[in-house]
């Protein structure tokens, strides 16, 4: 989910006002970063518990573990948001959320994007903070998610078959996280038959992804890693359609001057 609605009078709840009397400020902050990081992988939970690690946790809303627990426990009395945790890894959620999500992930998409002006890869001066962050939660979704277990190789096999072009994987250790968070984020997905279509159309059909516009040629790893797998899904990389041209009317249609 991309963003959900936040009410203008939000400061007005009488949960987060006292809240806020009894944490300060984290009261705040606290509620609504959770509901952020939940929306985030809204669409991928099952049965609406979403289960990361407390360390990504604590990192994400810059609080101790204690004062996050507490302010969790907080807003469970008030039916808000429930939690459990084993003090490695934490479920959450939301019961009304459902309530504050926007419709935007259901869209239909009415034309092709254009393509990006930039290189897709991610900065290199990235924080490895994030790598980290993103790592470990693909850890929760590969661990955690109760899905039929993904066929790594078969799909790595159909990668070499449909895309020649593209690097070979030479070892499917590297990517064995990412493709099977991916493989276990959708029913849909679990069929070979839909990555075959999916190579095909998504990544063989793109220029770009193919480098047969710029020096960037993508490659499984890339492709399957959790922010440019849905960038490829919402057509971010199709090509770009060539500029409309004025209709031609037919001779027989064309008023006399």
């Amino acid at each position: 989910m991309d963003w959900f609605k936040h009410d203008t009078t939000s400061l007005d709840d009488p949960d987060i006002q006292e809240a806020e009397d009894v944490f300060g400020d984290a009261g705040y902050a606290i509620f609504f970063k959770i509901l952020e990081i939940y929306g985030k992988e809204f669409s991928h939970l099952k049965d609406g518990k979403l289960v990361i690690s407390c360390t990504v946790l604590r990192r994400k809303l810059h609080k101790s573990l204690t004062k996050v627990e507490q302010i969790l426990n907080f807003y469970q009395t008030k039916n808000r948001i429930f939690f459990e945790t084993d003090g490695k890894y934490i479920s959450i959620e939301v019961p009304k959320f459902i309530e504050k999500a926007s419709n935007w992930t259901t869209r239909t998409l009415t034309k092709k994007t254009q393509l990006p002006t930039e290189a897709p890869t991610e900065a290199p001066y990235a924080r490895e903070e994030e790598e980290e962050e993103e790592e470990e939660i693909e850890e929760d979704i590969y661990k955690h998610t109760s899905r039929p277990n993904c066929p790594y190789q078969k799909i790595v096999d159909l990668y070499h078959e449909v895309l020649p072009e593209l690097s070979i994987i030479k070892s499917i250790n590297g990517i064995k996280k990412s493709l099977g968070a991916r493989w276990k984020e959708s029913d849909e997905r679990q069929n070979i038959d839909w990555w075959k279509n999916f190579f095909l159309t998504e990544i063989k059909e793109s220029d770009f992804l193919m480098g047969r516009k710029t020096d960037f040629k993508a490659n499984l790893g890339w492709i399957v890693g959790p922010k440019n797998f849905n960038k490829i899904l919402n057509g971010q990389y199709l090509n770009h359609e060539a500029k409309e041209k004025p209709a031609i009317i037919p001779k027989e249609w064309t008023p006399e001057r």
